[in-house]
């Protein structure tokens, strides 16, 4: 039976090593983020949603929620919500929670909240105990596609009494 040696890393070396390992990680971030797919038509949806919203951003009926924030619902759901916003430049969405859990991955664009900045193929996984207020950067509009198990639960007043008429 082999024993096991345990080698001691001196700190020095263990830092050393751990710091070359976040700077390959931001540099393969950055490059993630920077580089667009080979042959990427930026107004095709992904496969995956054709069936649901078609296949070009830009044959989409958007519907205005509020001025700068559009929506689009997705066709065949029968539980839940699931939906296309597109924010515009420096717009905010309203104050909110979720009264279950939501999804959020960003399709072009980005923008930041309370949890941080979220761009392009990032996701925002969110649960019923955070409030946020998704804000689209301002030098490009925002278009995440959205799932939610219930409708989102705003927090201002005259958001509230819209939201019958948001539909979300």
């Amino acid at each position: 039976m082999q024993q096991s040696i345990s080698r001691v890393v001196p700190l020095k070396s263990r830092m050393a090593m751990l710091a070359r390992l976040d700077e390959q990680e931001t540099s393969v971030d950055s490059a993630m983020h920077a580089m667009p797919a080979a042959n990427h038509d930026p107004d095709l949806l992904p496969h995956c949603m054709h069936a649901h919203f078609g296949r070009h951003l830009s044959t989409l009926k958007w519907k205005t929620l509020i001025p700068g924030v559009q929506r689009v619902s997705a066709q065949g759901i029968e539980q839940g919500n699931l939906m296309l916003l597109k924010i515009a430049p420096g717009v905010s969405m309203p104050v909110h929670s979720h009264e279950s859990g939501e999804m959020t991955m960003v399709l072009k664009g980005a923008y930041h909240d309370v949890q941080g900045e979220f761009g392009l193929n990032d996701v925002a996984d969110l649960d019923s105990h955070i409030q946020h207020q998704p804000i689209a950067y301002p030098d490009r509009e925002c278009i995440c596609v959205l799932a939610a198990e219930s409708k989102l639960r705003f927090h201002g007043w005259m958001a509230r009494m819209m939201q019958p008429f948001f539909g979300i």
